[in-house]
Formats: structure tokens, sequence, C-alpha cells
């Protein structure tokens, strides 16, 4: 991975210095240690840099944001939330939601938190990456994080008209949806953390590409991934690692097989070695497999 010379000292800069920080709306990316800030009800994240602190998320549960890992650097992309007070003391930052949409972590005053950035742990270890900060009353009521799932409620029995009528709902949905030739082909994407080969929300679309090619009787699936590089806010420019495109085409490959491949169709897996260079907005979407889709 190549890194122009950024230092702990310089990325995880104190936030009572004072520095400007982005405008609403305008975007941020930069690489720093994650802290830990502890609070009387969950864990928030907050990042230091450029003389600023940012709010990053709130730790909630399998379904929500992932929270970054201590012991290591954490490359943050997104943009300066608009209109929301800071949280845990920093500046709350956002992303555009597609394809890394997790959800509300919370409420500040009765407004929802934004869709936090996207966050990617680097790979080294970085020991210094380790800050855990004591809960203080003046975060104690920023926010109000999101709650986990309880537990079962009893549901009033469903009557069989009821249970006829959601039938046909389901029914009359799946008939909106259905697929008539003649068929085209269709390109499924799945979206990356920085670095890895694992396309942990998106997963899901491999899953629906092998349903249509099901559906299309399909002759021929090609997988093409792609890595890239992340242009950070100091202009310094971040890359993936050379072998990352081969990693992901073949990670995909191996859990599409898994899935089940229909019978009679041909897989081909290729990969772009060279890397698709971000602008600093959205560098994310460099971060692609896609798996194209072809009917017979």
């Amino acid at each position: 991975m190549k890194r122009s010379s950024l230092s702990i000292a310089m990325l995880g800069a104190l936030a009572t210095t004072g520095a400007l920080a982005q405008a609403p709306g305008e975007p941020i990316s930069f690489v720093a240690c994650p802290i830990m800030q502890d609070t009387s009800s969950v864990p928030c994240w907050v990042a230091d840099y450029n003389g600023e602190r940012y709010f990053l998320g709130t730790q909630t549960d399998a379904s929500g944001w992932p929270a970054p890992y201590l012991k290591h650097q954490l490359l943050v992309e997104g943009r300066v939330a608009q209109d929301m007070p800071r949280i845990c003391g920093g500046i709350v930052l956002e992303s555009s939601g597609n394809p890394f949409e997790r959800g509300s972590s919370g409420t500040v005053n009765g407004k929802p938190l934004p869709n936090p950035p996207v966050t990617s742990n680097l790979r080294e270890l970085d020991l210094s990456c380790n800050l855990v900060l004591p809960a203080t009353p003046e975060y104690n009521d920023d926010f109000e994080p999101r709650r986990g799932p309880g537990p079962n409620v009893r549901r009033e029995p469903v009557s069989p008209e009821q249970l006829a009528a959601r039938r046909a709902q389901a029914d009359a949905a799946r008939g909106a949806n259905a697929l008539t030739p003649p068929y085209q082909p269709r390109t499924f994407s799945l979206h990356y953390e920085f670095d890895s080969e694992l396309a942990v929300i998106t997963i899901n679309n491999a899953a629906q590409a092998l349903d249509y090619a099901r559906t299309v009787k399909a002759d021929r699936i090609r997988i093409t991934a792609h890595r890239s590089t992340s242009l950070l806010s100091d202009g310094s420019r971040l890359e993936e690692a050379p072998f990352m495109a081969r990693k992901r085409a073949e990670e995909l490959a191996m859990v599409m097989r898994q899935l089940g491949i229909p019978e009679g169709v041909n897989l081909e897996v290729t990969w772009e070695d060279k890397p698709i260079d971000g602008d600093g907005v959205d560098d994310w979407e460099g971060r692609v497999t896609k798996i194209e889709v072809f009917p017979g």
C-alpha cells in the first residue's frame, strides 16, 4: 500500500488546536486513529484530523455501523453532515448511503443521525491507536442511541382471511416484477471497504445474480474485479494492495460456486490490476467487482 508521508502526529492532531474544518456538505477523506469515547449509554467513535474532532458513529448491534478496530488506523471517507450539532465533541460525518446504507444509529434532539461515513480498518498494526476516553457528563445527553432488538412480543393470531389477503398481495408483487423474454444482460455490483476482498455489505448481490441467471437460463456469467486509489483531503493518495483485484475476483468466484452455479453456465473470472483513481468524492465506487449475467 502506497501512502504519502502521513504521520500520526499530523493526522491525529488534537481537536483543541482550532483549525478550520470543512463546511457542511463538503467531502472529507483522511486516515487517523479511531478513538472510543465512552458514554452513559453506548460508546461513540470519533477521530481527530487536521486540528478538528469528527464524530463517526455509535456502537450498535450487528446490523448497524461496524465499529472500528483499536490498534489499527482508519480510513474515513464521507461528508460533513448538515444541520447536526456536535456529538461526543465531534463534527458529524455522513456518507451518501448507497451501497453502504446502515440506517440511523440513533437520534439527536429527536432527529435521526445520518448514515455514517464509509470507514475501512487499515491492515497494518498500529499500537498507538489505542485511546479510550472515559464517560463525562457533557456527552451523556448528546444523543439517544438506537436500541437493539428486544424480546419477542406476543402477537395476535392471524385469521385465514388475513393470511389469504397477505398471500394475494405477495403474489401480485411477484407478478409485477416477473421477467418476460427477450431477456437482457444484467450487471450486479459489489462494493468493498478499502483493501478488503470481503464484500460484507453487498454480498447478497451475488445471490441475486445467480437467481437472475437461473430465471433467464443464462449460459455465461463474468466476474470482473477492480482495485482503486483514494485521494485524501491533504492531497496524498492511498492505493490498495496490488493483488487486491485478483483476491476479490477469486473470493467472489468461490462464494458463487458455494451458492451454486446453475448447470451449464460458464463462469469467467477476470480482474483489472490497474487501479481506478479516486478524486476524493465517493472513492469507494472504484472498489468494485461486477457480475455480468448473459442470458442463453
